[in-house]
């Protein structure tokens, strides 16, 4: 069975829209080279998107409401992002999960000895 090319069926508006999206994403792999840096652009990120730090809403003890959205960040080395709902927390949680994976060698001055 033989699968017809999806990129055959792009329109030339939708192939300037994948452009845009891809360029944004060298955009940002250029600029985050490490989890820190990845995570600190990804908070300015959501920032823009209207989310506001936990950390703020704990300080105030203000209860979450639903619409909020709220992000928390792991030591500036991973980041979550969460919108509250409407429905109960029994009705269930919509999750999804990704991780900073960024390419890079630790250079040691000295060997370091690992015992099993």
């Amino acid at each position: 069975m033989e699968r017809e090319n999806a990129w055959k069926s792009y329109t030339d508006q939708d192939k300037s829209e994948l452009n845009e999206l891809c360029e944004g994403y060298k955009s940002f792999l250029s600029q985050c080279k490490t989890e820190r840096l990845a995570t600190k652009r990804a908070i300015e990120l959501a920032s823009a998107a209207g989310y506001a730090p936990l950390a703020e809403a704990i300080a105030e003890k203000r209860a979450l409401k639903p619409g909020d959205k709220v992000w928390i960040d792991n030591y500036g080395k991973a980041i979550m992002l969460v919108q509250i709902g409407t429905n109960d927390i029994e009705a269930g949680v919509n999750i999804l999960g990704a991780h900073i994976a960024v390419s890079y060698t630790h250079l040691r001055a000295h060997e370091t000895l690992r015992h099993l």
